[in-house]
C-alpha cells in the first residue's frame, strides 16, 4: 500500500485537508446559526419598536383631540356658570 515515504506524506496531507474541511464546515454552520438568531432578535426588537411608536402616536393623537374637546367643554362650563350667576343675581334683584 505505501511504497515510499511520499505516499505516507500524501496520506497525512489528505487527512489534514479532510479534518480542516470538517472544521471549516462546522465553523461556518455555527456562524450562520448565530447570524440567524441575531436576525430573529433584531426582527423582534424592530416589531417592538414599531408597536411602541404606534402607541406613542395613538396617545399623541388622543391628547391632541382631547385638548380641543377640553377647550370646548371649558367654554361650555364657563357659559353655564355665567347663566347660573345671571339667574342668581336676577333672583336677588327680584326679592
Amino acid at each position: 500500500m505505501f511504497n515510499t515515504s511520499l505516499d505516507v506524506l500524501y496520506l497525512a496531507l489528505a487527512l489534514c485537508a479532510l479534518i480542516f474541511t470538517v472544521f471549516l464546515c462546522a465553523a461556518l454552520y455555527q456562524f450562520i446559526s448565530g447570524a440567524r438568531k441575531i436576525n430573529r432578535i433584531a426582527a423582534t426588537a424592530e416589531k417592538i419598536v414599531i408597536k411602541g411608536e404606534e402607541v406613542v402616536s395613538f396617545i399623541q393623537d388622543k391628547v391632541h383631540r382631547s385638548a380641543s374637546w377640553f377647550l370646548v367643554a371649558s367654554e361650555m362650563v364657563k357659559h353655564i356658570m355665567e347663566m347660573y350667576q345671571g339667574k342668581k343675581e336676577a333672583k336677588k334683584k327680584g326679592k
